[in-house]
């Protein structure tokens, strides 16, 4: 099977990194707002945004608009 339909060489593409794994820990322990993972993850702002925008672009996550002023959020997908 080549590499492109092979479901588990495709997760490890999108899983590989530590970064993307701590911040869907982050996601799915229910923190959404860019700030509050920032801080936890203790990540600069660049790591964390590519890592977000990955993970939307590829279908992980989804960018909804928050319930509170000022900003998106990144929330898992159901």
């Amino acid at each position: 099977m080549p590499k492109e339909q092979c479901p588990m060489a495709l997760a490890a593409d999108i899983l590989g990194d530590r970064w993307t794994l701590s911040i869907l820990r982050e996601a799915f322990y229910g923190v959404c707002r860019y700030d509050d993972m920032r801080e936890d993850l203790k990540a600069g702002g660049s790591i964390l945004t590519d890592g977000l925008n990955m993970l939307v672009a590829r279908g992980v996550l989804e960018k909804q608009p928050c319930q509170e002023a000022g900003g998106g959020c990144a929330r898992p997908m159901c």
